[in-house]
């Protein structure tokens, strides 16, 4: 099995993702939406936000003792968000078990009394070798 590094998520770091703390099963991470992650009507694009509490989700997910792979996610965009926005997204583990979690992100403004969206996905664990 490869060893897990998230720092070398070149997506995340092409969206300049930034992470901000990294547990087994919690994270948090910071993101600024600039004019590039925004769609048509001038909002932050929801394949960003996606984006975001994907990484959030591998940062909460894996360890160094096992590797976390994606098997599902559902978002759900519950306030617009507007362009220039600095976002924090925190993600942890609702309930697991020894081979897979089920994780819920939710992303906030940077004051976090605003929530923009709420992402939950199932991680399914491989021991790491």
């Amino acid at each position: 099995m490869p060893k897990i590094n998230t720092d070398n998520d070149r997506l995340a770091r092409t969206l300049k993702f930034i992470k901000r703390e990294q547990r087994q099963d919690f994270a948090e991470v910071e993101a600024f939406v600039e004019d590039d992650f925004l769609n048509g009507i001038d909002l932050a694009h929801g394949g960003f936000l996606f984006s975001l509490c994907d990484y959030t989700l591998a940062l909460a997910a894996n360890t160094p003792e096992r590797m976390a792979i994606s098997s599902s996610g559902a978002i759900e965009f519950v306030n617009p968000v507007p362009p220039r926005s600095k976002l924090i997204a925190q993600c942890s583990l609702l309930c697991g078990a020894k081979k897979s979690g089920y994780y819920e992100t939710r992303v906030y403004n940077e004051a976090k009394d605003t929530i923009f969206c709420v992402f939950h996905s199932r991680a399914i664990y491989k021991p790491i070798a």
